[in-house]
């Protein structure tokens, strides 16, 4: 396993198999990840400076992937983030 200087990854995907299968990924390359299934419960655990990149979906139930992005980046314009749509 690599070490990646502690870099911390939020996922976020409402579908549990995807957050698993990146979190494993990313974690035996030697990153900290927090995964959310809830787009709500992510945005409510989100500080500024607390991750270095963001991982989400654009389609999910209770907030769309847009809207998560633009709320976070209101807290922390510096966070860099990943889109997909799954």
């Amino acid at each position: 396993m690599s070490t990646n200087n502690n870099k911390r990854i939020m996922i976020i995907d409402d579908y549990k198999d995807i957050t698993n299968l990146f979190s494993i990924f990313l974690e035996f390359n030697g990153y900290i990840i927090n995964a959310y299934t809830n787009p709500l419960e992510a945005f409510n655990n989100f500080r500024k400076n607390s991750h270095d990149l963001i991982i989400l979906d654009l389609k999910m139930p209770n907030m769309d992937g847009m809207t998560l992005y633009h709320k976070i980046k209101e807290i922390d314009n510096n966070v860099n983030n990943l889109f997909y749509y799954c």
